[in-house]
Formats: structure tokens, C-alpha cells, sequence
């Protein structure tokens, strides 16, 4: 009987790991060739993340080899994580949005009150005390009402 067992452990971590992730009895003799390459996937909840596998030990007949720490590549530290960049790509879009809206929303109210002020008619001292005049729309609409 065969077993299969997966561990993970941080790059501190000097010694191998006694809790193993997943453990199963298979026989893999019939999957695994003599020369094949291995693919790792990694998923989180996370929208954007990024994993590093430094190094990784295998063995066919139980004994695996332990890793030398010393040898392992180091984390690239320049790097910044792809989730903060969207961060601030989110944050600017949303700010320029808002500011667009502001910018909308007050050029229309500005033009509004602009239009309303050119259109409406001056009341003049003189003619709180005498008839009023017609305004312009009463006048115009006077000649349609008589034909």
C-alpha cells in the first residue's frame, strides 16, 4: 500500500512539517513515468494573490531528501502585490467618476439658472404701479389663438 502525503510549511520552518495537509493510501505507480514534469496550482478567496514555491521534495520509495534551506532562491522583495495596485487603479476610478459627476451636476445647475435668468422678465419700478406689459411668450402666442 502506497500513501500519499501533502505538507506545507514557511520558508522559517527549519524541519520538515508533522502535520500533513492531505493523506491518502493510492498507488500512483501506474500515473507516475520515469521522466514527467509536475504542475502546481494555487487558489485563495482573495481577487488577486501571488504564492512562491521555492522548493518542493518527491520520492518514490518513502525516503524523501530534506531541504537544504541555505540553497533556496530568495523572495523577490521588490515586488508589489498585484492587489494593491488594484486598490489604488479602484480607488482613482471611483474618485475621477465622482468628480466627474460633481463637474456634471454643477454645470448643469450653473447653465439652469443661467437660462432662467436671461429668459425671466424684469419687473420695473413703474410698472408695479401701472398695467402690466405683456411678456414676449403672451405675445407670441396671441396671433395663433386668433386664426
Amino acid at each position: 500500500m502506497k500513501q500519499l502525503n501533502v505538507t506545507i510549511a514557511p520558508l522559517s520552518h527549519q524541519l520538515k512539517p508533522n502535520c500533513t495537509l492531505n493523506s491518502r493510501s493510492i498507488d500512483l505507480s501506474h500515473v507516475l513515468l520515469e521522466h514527467m514534469y509536475v504542475g502546481f496550482s494555487f487558489g485563495t478567496q482573495k481577487l488577486v494573490s501571488k504564492c512562491y514555491i521555492l522548493a518542493w521534495s518527491f520520492a518514490m520509495d518513502g525516503k524523501v531528501l530534506e531541504l537544504d534551506l541555505s540553497h533556496l532562491p530568495s523572495i523577490p522583495q521588490d515586488c508589489t502585490p498585484l492587489w494593491k495596485f488594484f486598490k489604488l487603479y479602484l480607488y482613482i476610478s471611483v474618485a475621477l467618476v465622482a468628480l466627474l459627476f460633481m463637474i456634471v451636476t454643477f454645470s448643469i445647475s450653473y447653465l439652469t439658472k443661467r437660462k432662467r435668468k436671461l429668459t425671466s422678465e424684469k419687473i420695473e419700478d413703474w410698472e408695479m404701479d401701472y398695467p402690466h406689459k405683456l411678456p414676449y411668450r403672451v405675445l407670441t402666442k396671441i396671433p395663433r389663438r386668433l386664426s
